[in-house]
């Protein structure tokens, strides 16, 4: 009988989607604290159809857009079973935060190639990251 010799486990290579998701989710987040060393943030917010103002808006975009994407950044890096679902729970919320944003703002929203493109590139772009998470949980549960 031969003996068996055990099998080298060899890690799963990052999907280039993922991949994707990660390099774009980074430079968003440098983006986000260049804006803040520059003085570029807003004192404006807009959270589920409501307008958020002063330091409650800097607060919730610095959470929004720093400290809950490291977050992910750490989950996926380290291959956290839970990844999956806490990526696509974070792009989740950003869709229906520009829903919300579209339906309060209906009356003030003019319909121009800039308003569009402001709207829809983001929605489609957290759809895209949505769809990408759920495709490739097996990444993240094997």
């Amino acid at each position: 009988m031969g003996s068996k010799k055990p099998e080298l486990m060899q890690k799963k290579q990052m999907p280039l989607q993922i991949e994707i998701v990660s390099l774009a989710t980074a430079a968003f987040i440098l983006i986000t604290i260049g804006l803040f060393i520059f003085g570029q943030v807003g004192d404006k917010f807009y959270l589920l159809g409501f307008q958020l103002s002063g330091l409650a808006a800097v607060l919730t975009t610095l959470l929004l857009e720093v400290i809950l994407p490291l977050f992910l950044l750490i989950a996926i890096w380290k291959r956290y079973p839970l990844a999956w679902k806490y990526g696509a729970g974070y792009f989740g919320f950003f869709i229906l935060n520009e829903i919300a944003i579209v339906l309060s703002n209906l009356n003030y929203l003019s319909f121009n190639l800039l308003v569009l493109l402001t709207i829809l590139l983001p929605f489609i772009l957290n759809l895209s990251f949505v769809a990408i998470f759920i495709k490739q949980r097996d990444y993240f549960e094997n």
